[in-house]
């Protein structure tokens, strides 16, 4: 008989008590029973750990509680809990789906593959479903050729929720998430991207990102989206050291100005400009020998308004020639462009 553990679903929990039996709940539907789900206790204070109790007696979950040490490394334990041949990483306010998760798993399994980014949705303010982040991303490399394909992989975007992870690839290459951070999953995901060399995409939707006002980290005004530049920077000398062309570190710094400029979307008006500073001073930091053209190829395959608010942004810091003030003002061009 196979025992294997196709899958480790991580579920990272603090003060959930409004969502996590709901996600919990679409986690354990499955009849299947060659996956396990690690769920992890950051530290609640409300009645979360009394609600995940519930379910210590099931033979495939596992119930770990630590003191508040923040998504990173409540994701980095579980990750080294996990026995599964894949690992997905779950937030507590999500919906999955999970049986699509295990086909997944089994399909990059028998493909050899080190991650498989799936097709998945959004539930915008609980009436409107939308594609996830980089779906279209994921619907472009997919009819893509493979020169397209080898630098189009950087477009995509750091959340790992609609991602599976070779766990061992993951071990092999010492990837983790950034810790006593905000968008930890931005070291995580750039290195991962980094290290692969073979990524599967799937049209099979895995979850679906609740996104409300309920303030949280992705939906209120918060000076805690500095931390995006902390991360940023972590993980630019694993950039630097791949020895990236100059498609692929283009693609690569428009995924993070694309994040940037969502941050600077969402903080207080008494802090836009020194944010913007901010943007400024760290892509002139990290710009290489890439000239305008790269940005222009990559501009050809875009869809996506952010994704080409990026690319505008990049090529007014790298290329414009204008002054910091001046370029401080493309950025209400940039929320122009459709």
């Amino acid at each position: 008989m196979n025992n294997t553990v196709i899958l480790s679903c991580i579920l990272c929990a603090f003060n959930a008590e409004k969502t996590v039996l709901r996600t919990l709940g679409s986690l354990i539907t499955s009849s299947k029973i060659n996956y396990e789900i690690i769920i992890i206790d950051d530290g609640s204070t409300d009645s979360t750990k009394r609600l995940i109790e519930i379910y210590k007696n099931f033979a495939n979950i596992k119930i770990i509680s630590q003191e508040n040490s923040g998504l990173g490394a409540a994701r980095n334990k579980g990750l080294k809990a996990a026995v599964g041949e894949y690992v997905i990483f779950c937030d507590s306010d999500d919906v999955f789906f999970i049986d699509n998760l295990l086909n997944l798993a089994s399909e990059a399994e028998s493909g050899g593959y080190d991650i498989a980014c799936s097709e998945s949705y959004a539930l915008v303010d609980s009436t409107e479903i939308s594609d996830f982040w980089d779906t279209h991303i994921i619907k472009m490399m997919s009819k893509s050729s493979p020169e397209v394909f080898s630098f189009a992989k950087y477009l995509l975007q750091p959340s790992v929720c609609n991602k599976l992870f070779n766990r061992k690839f993951i071990i092999a290459a010492d990837i983790k998430f950034g810790e006593g951070v905000l968008f930890e999953d931005v070291q995580f995901t750039t290195h991962a991207l980094l290290s692969t060399r073979k990524i599967m995409l799937s049209k099979k939707p895995v979850f679906l990102y609740d996104f409300h006002g309920n303030g949280s980290i992705t939906s209120n005004k918060s000076l805690k989206r500095f931390d995006i530049f902390k991360n940023m920077y972590a993980v630019m000398p694993i950039v630097c050291g791949c020895k990236l062309n100059k498609l692929e570190f283009s693609a690569i710094c428009i995924s993070f100005m694309r994040i940037s400029l969502w941050c600077l979307d969402n903080i207080p008006v008494t802090h836009v400009e020194i944010f913007k500073k901010y943007i400024m001073e760290f892509f002139t930091l990290i710009k290489s020998e890439v000239e305008a053209q790269h940005l222009d190829i990559i501009n050809k395959i875009l869809s996506d308004r952010w994704d080409r608010r990026a690319n505008f942004m990049l090529g007014a810091i790298w290329h414009s020639g204008l002054s910091d003030q001046e370029i401080s003002g493309k950025f209400e061009e940039a929320n122009l462009i459709i």
